[in-house]
């Protein structure tokens, strides 16, 4: 388990649902996120923790499509829902699949591979989801896996494609490199708010 002064700063991030009964330390993926915190905070006050934290991103998979989500807008993640969702409350409309049980509340749960009409082979009760917060309160983005950790100077420009600008202006507006490979840039007021793009 984290030290206290761990404990503390993910606590301050928002992220100690990483540590929770859902994603224990023996998981590969749970021990390299408190491996990449802890030296984070090893030599760092709070406040240049938290001012660094704004630089991490969080890559995640639908498909074998890569997508990267700024660290400071992730509650909590959550790999085994399927106890915890309730596929009866649902509105495909807006792409919420389920509601799921998250900190004793129901949030909803958006599928954004629907409005990206990508297919995955990874069935709903599979999905992990990746808890953010916005304006309106928790909601759950539901993803195929949350792959790392990393940090904007391992990412590099790369520019849009012109045949996708019109196609995909309504989803994503932005990619960007990592290992050479195109990541998208996920937007989630794209996806789940008042201001959500309608298909």
């Amino acid at each position: 388990f984290p030290s206290p002064t761990m404990e503390k700063y993910l606590m301050c991030m928002g992220l100690l649902e990483f540590l929770d009964k859902r994603l224990t330390l023996s998981n590969p993926y749970a021990s390299f996120c408190c491996a990449f915190l802890e030296k984070s905070t090893s030599s760092h006050s709070s406040r240049g923790f938290m001012a660094e934290s704004e630089s991490k991103k969080l890559i995640f998979r639908l498909g074998s499509m890569g997508f990267l989500l700024e660290l400071t807008t992730v509650v909590g993640v959550v790999e085994q829902i399927a106890d915890v969702i309730d596929s009866s409350c649902r509105d495909i409309g807006r792409g919420i699949v389920s509601a799921l049980q998250f900190r004793q509340t129901s949030i909803p749960a958006v599928d954004p591979a629907l409005k990206l009409n990508i297919v995955s082979a990874v069935k709903l009760n599979d999905k992990v989801a990746v808890v953010l917060r916005s304006s309106e309160g928790n909601w759950a983005l539901l993803v195929d896996r949350v792959e790392e950790l990393t940090v904007a100077k391992n990412l590099n420009a790369c520019e849009f494609p012109v045949l996708l600008r019109n196609a995909a202006a309504d989803f994503y507006s932005q990619i960007q490199l990592l290992d050479n490979e195109p990541i998208i840039v996920f937007d989630p007021e794209r996806y789940y708010g008042s201001d959500t793009v309608a298909v």
